[in-house]
């Protein structure tokens, strides 16, 4: 119990910091906070078999990540996410204009909606506790049948996105390159990350390259780039030297 404890922990302050930072969203929160709880286990060859801190902390990183992501949009009128550009289309449409100001003019509509995040998470709790004695007969389902169904949902939820084959076929590809990854033992969560972060990470690339006019110096010249390229090496360096002596 105490282990999950720190699972939850690790998963709600990952998806807290994830959710700060535009852009990133609920997957990589998961993602990390997973990796966290695995490297801080005492029992790590049971991720991936059903350990319940892994799914602690991946579930609690993705709640988190959310409220994480309010922190931006309501200060600065930075949607972190798809599902808050989604609010703040709302909030556009009753008047409400996310930024400092919201705060002085629309106060009472601020502690509304933390009075729903709280309420939210109380109903979430609710419906977790009473269906707790009926959700464990999931596992009792047989192999073929599960996997059957779970294979028709992700099939008709890719599909309902954007009503394309194509993109049908490439999440059947990838879920035959996701199966052999596995039984050739090489991690999957590092190539999640790669996937959903490059896109973002070239177009920052770009965008800097513009800035600076195609000098690269731009990396290293300015204090804020150069602490995070040095924070970058020096943990790269920190990992090799850490696995090699392990």
């Amino acid at each position: 119990m105490q282990s999950v404890r720190g699972a939850l922990s690790r998963g709600a302050f990952t998806g807290i910091g994830i959710g700060s930072l535009p852009g990133l969203g609920a997957s990589v929160a998961a993602i990390l906070a997973y990796g966290w709880a695995r490297r801080s286990s005492r029992d790590p060859e049971a991720f991936g078999k059903g350990s319940l801190e892994g799914l602690a902390a991946a579930e609690c990183a993705n709640n988190a990540e959310t409220s994480g992501a309010l922190l931006p949009f309501l200060t600065l009128g930075i949607p972190g996410s798809a599902l808050i550009a989604m609010l703040g289309g709302a909030f556009l449409l009753h008047g409400l204009e996310p930024g400092p100001l919201l705060f002085e003019e629309h106060g009472d509509k601020i502690y509304a909606l933390y009075c729903g995040l709280i309420a939210i998470n109380l109903v979430m709790l609710v419906v977790g506790l009473s269906g707790m004695n009926l959700f464990h007969y999931i596992v009792r389902v047989p192999t073929d049948i599960l996997f059957s169904t779970v294979l028709v949902l992700c099939v008709g939820g890719v599909y309902a996105v954007s009503s394309s084959l194509h993109e049908v076929s490439v999440m059947l590809i990838f879920g035959v390159v996701g199966y052999g990854m596995r039984k050739i033992d090489i991690p999957i969560p590092p190539l999640l990350i790669a996937f959903l972060l490059v896109p973002m990470l070239e177009h920052s690339f770009r965008q800097a390259l513009l800035i600076s006019g195609g000098s690269l110096w731009v990396f290293v010249t300015h204090p804020i780039a150069a602490g995070f390229l040095f924070c970058t090496v020096a943990w790269v360096i920190f990992r090799a030297i850490r696995n090699q002596r392990s």
